[in-house]
């Protein structure tokens, strides 16, 4: 079966809830009711990829790519891959280690490939 994943990152709280929609106990909207009101959170989806250490990959996540720079994980068009200014590329293939996201870390987006 499909690991179905996300994490939140709660926008008052500046925090992450972890939410694994597998788990036949997790209830999405009742013990993460605030979770319903538009704005309070933003929602990031698990690639089904790991890093190099086997670190779950989401949606937000910034990346080295040994020898190529940093990038943010972005879902378009379908397809989960590495945004650069100079497009778009799938993450098949390329060793990678996460070490932020746009949320905890927001330096980084200033040193990214983007």
């Amino acid at each position: 079966m499909r690991e179905i994943k996300f994490r939140a990152w709660m926008i008052d709280y500046k925090e992450f809830i972890h939410l694994d929609l597998n788990d036949p106990d997790e209830r999405l909207f009742g013990r993460h009711g605030l979770l319903q009101n538009e704005g309070f959170a933003e929602w990031q989806q698990i690639t089904g990829l790991q890093d190099m250490n086997g670190v779950d990959i989401y949606e937000g996540d910034i990346v080295q790519i040994p020898l190529n720079g940093l990038f943010i994980i972005e879902l378009r068009h379908g397809v989960f891959g590495f945004a650069a200014k100079t497009g778009f590329s799938d993450m098949r293939g390329l060793a990678r280690e996460i070490i932020g996201n746009i949320h905890e870390n927001p330096e980084l987006l200033n040193k990214t490939e983007q």
